[in-house]
Formats: C-alpha cells, structure tokens, sequence
C-alpha cells in the first residue's frame, strides 16, 4: 500500500480535464477502472487501447503512486463550482490510506483500488518514431472523443507513429498544457481507388468571371480523371494492445 506522511495530501486538477474519461471498464483488470495518481504530478488513465496523461497539482509528500477510484473524481467533478480545480483529499487510517472528495455539506470517503498500475512511461514511444500524419490512418472516433475529453481538447492534434517494426505503432494525441494520449490505430482495409475516382469526376470546372450577368448559363463540363492516378493504399496493421 502507497504510503504518506502523517499529514493530508491534496490533490487538485485543472477543470479542463476529465481524465476519468478514459479509464478502462474490463472488471479482469480493476486497477485499468481507476485513474492512478504519479507522484510526480501526474494523472493517468488507460485502458487496452488509450492512454491519457495530465497534469496535476500536489501539495503534501506522497512516496508511491495511488489508484483512484473514478466514483471520488466524479463526485468532486459534480460537486465543485463551475470552472473551479477538481479537489481530493488523501490521508492515512487507521486500515491504509483513505481518499475524501466533497460531495455537497458531506464527503465521500473511499479506499485506493489496490494492485500494481501499468509503468506507463514505458508505453510512450520514443520521440525518434514520432512524425506528422500524412498517410491515411483510421482512429476508432469513440476513443478519440473520450481520449479528448480526457486531456481537455476539442480538436485532437494527432501525431502518428511508428514502432520498431516500421508499422503504425500508438498516435500521439497533445493535450493542454502538457497533457497528452496515446490511442491505438484501427485495422484499416485498402482504398477503394473506384470509388475516390467516382468522387473526383463529381469536380466541376469554376466559372469565368467575366462572364456577363445576363449572359445564359450553360451546362458546365464535368472533369475527366484518369484511370491511373495512383492511390496509395492503407497498409493493414493490426492494432496492438498498450498493455
């Protein structure tokens, strides 16, 4: 069990932040349905496909890691005022440490998830395998929105990557101010190449402008594509679990 000294640690995050937003739901892996609080001051969520990072404040010494349980960041997220830092306590009992939230006149009262937490700095890639995104790469939206959420953004900055094997390892997704995520890739198939030239011939050419005004508008041609433009297609990478 992590340990404190005799005084209280709090531990406040940013309002922008929904970090619980990404924690795992797999009852197998309890410690993935908590957010684990870094020493360092960090929160981190995961599950086997995303991982979120963000920044926190901590005042007071906390020796290891903690895992909180996602009831006492949603009660505090629900309970605090508007755009004002999410707020818990985490102080020893008299049976391990013990985390409060404020929960109206009361408080909630919980005991850290126990269990060991992914060493989840092992799953960022290095910054050698990191480049922009210029290949078609499918994300799966529903990760991309919680991972958003998570990291407080609206519009996610995605940097694809690549592991050892030259395939399309975990996206890097920047957050505010220091926070980011990690989302895994989806099995993409080839590019239809019909279809993309179908949409193409849909292209008209634009109008003369100086055409007069009363002048009669005529059917305007519609753009032949060639049959040969190259597509590249998507290679077919099988997503591999963060962990």
């Amino acid at each position: 069990m992590p340990k404190t000294d005799r005084k209280k640690v709090s531990v406040s995050l940013s309002p922008e932040y929904k970090i619980w937003k990404a924690v795992g739901s797999e009852l197998s892996r309890p410690v993935l349905t908590g957010v684990y609080l870094d020493p360092k001051g960090y929160m981190v969520a995961c599950d086997s496909f995303l991982l979120a990072v963000v920044p926190c404040k901590i005042q007071g010494k906390l020796e290891k890691g903690v895992i909180i349980p996602t009831s006492v960041l949603t009660t505090a997220s629900k309970s605090r005022p508007r755009y004002s830092d999410l707020l818990f306590f985490i102080e020893p009992g008299d049976n391990g440490l013990l985390i409060s939230s404020a929960f109206g006149d009361g408080q909630m009262i919980s005991k850290p998830i126990d269990g060991t937490y992914p060493t989840w700095r092992r799953l960022i890639p290095p910054l050698s395998a990191m480049m922009v995104n210029t290949k078609q790469i499918s994300y799966n939206p529903k990760l991309l929105l919680r991972l958003s959420e998570s990291i407080g953004i609206t519009v996610p900055v995605v940097l694809c990557c690549k592991n050892v094997n030259g395939q399309h390892g975990p996206a890097v997704v920047l957050g505010l101010d220091g926070a980011f995520g990690l989302v895994m890739p989806m099995w993409t198939p080839a590019v239809d190449r019909s279809a993309l030239v179908r949409i193409a011939r849909l292209r008209v050419k634009p109008p003369i402008k100086d055409t007069p005004e009363d002048a009669p508008i005529e059917d305007t041609p519609i753009e032949d594509i060639p049959e040969d433009v190259p597509i590249e297609d998507t290679p077919e990478d099988t997503p591999v679990e963060l962990g």
